[in-house]
């Protein structure tokens, strides 16, 4: 049901001083298909915008996100995974803002929520090197046995120059 002069459809289940952004998604970027209306998903953002190294960063965009509708042209066959290529969120003009950007500086990804889970979580961002495992220095190798190799019988003796005032002689040194 629609209030008095409302047409109805979509735009009326906007709530007031929200806004509905539809945001490109992939079987991958939108949870294999198992995001339906009425869920909740958290939007995370990847990319190096703001990083020194060029090296890329993933941030929890926005938490708690409620999805108002997803792709038009997907079976509403309610419980089974729908493969989508776009899903509509409801949020702020200021998270509509954020969500516009990362979609232009890089990519965005939705987690789906617990339908019960309305908590929302101080989150560190995750570099790339939160990915590979501490690898220690390389230990110094161990000598086990040293050996040394003789200079071949022709090779020229060492020798060193002494110099005593003006005087200067050459002495060889022995192995």
């Amino acid at each position: 049901l629609s209030p008095h002069g409302a047409r109805g459809g979509l735009p009326s289940r906007i709530p007031e001083d929200q806004r509905a952004i539809t945001v490109p998604v992939s079987e991958i970027t939108g949870v294999a298909g198992f995001v339906m209306p009425g869920d909740y998903v958290d939007v995370l953002h990847t990319s190096a915008i703001g990083r020194k190294d060029n090296l890329p960063v993933t941030r929890v965009l926005l938490q708690n996100v409620p999805v108002l509708g997803i792709d038009q042209s997907s079976n509403q066959d309610q419980g089974k995974p729908q493969v989508v290529n776009a899903v509509t969120l409801v949020t702020s003009i200021e998270a509509a803002q954020r969500v516009t950007l990362a979609l232009a500086t890089g990519s965005i990804t939705l987690v789906l929520r617990n339908e019960f889970d309305a908590s929302l979580l101080a989150v560190n961002d995750v570099q790339w090197t939160d990915l590979v495992p501490f690898i220690p220095e390389p230990e110094k190798p161990r000598v086990v046995k040293r050996q040394r190799r003789e200079p071949p019988a022709d090779a020229p003796k060492p020798q060193v120059e002494v110099i005593r005032g003006l005087q200067v002689t050459k002495q060889s040194v022995p192995g």
